[in-house]
């Protein structure tokens, strides 16, 4: 049983949700998700997303203010994704409620 939200689709270059297992993977593919920003405080499993490219931004899940030089990060990976017009951009962080779609509102 899933214990996270899957990925959900935002616009056609912004996706947001959980961490990844392979099934995940498959469906971003599909969606033509090229790169991924793991807001978590754990690493991506390497071999899950050995097909995309992918940024870490960590802080934690504390429900506390985050510093702008953390929002600062993030959004300097999704321009730079951005700047090619084939890209998508996949914000997660563990569980898909906090973290992750703060930073993909950002």
């Amino acid at each position: 049983m899933r214990l996270t939200p899957p990925p959900s689709r935002i616009t056609r270059r912004l996706w947001v949700g959980g961490a990844l297992d392979v099934a995940d993977v498959a469906l971003l593919h599909a969606g033509g998700v090229t790169h991924v920003l793991n807001v978590s405080r754990v690493p991506d499993d390497r071999t899950v997303l050995a097909s995309l490219r992918s940024a870490w931004a960590p802080t934690d899940d504390d429900m506390e203010f985050k510093d702008p030089t953390w929002f600062r990060r993030g959004v300097l990976v999704a321009r730079a994704v951005w700047t090619d017009p084939a890209n998508a951009l996949y914000v997660h962080c563990t569980e898909g409620i906090h973290r992750g779609p703060l930073m993909a509102y950002a």
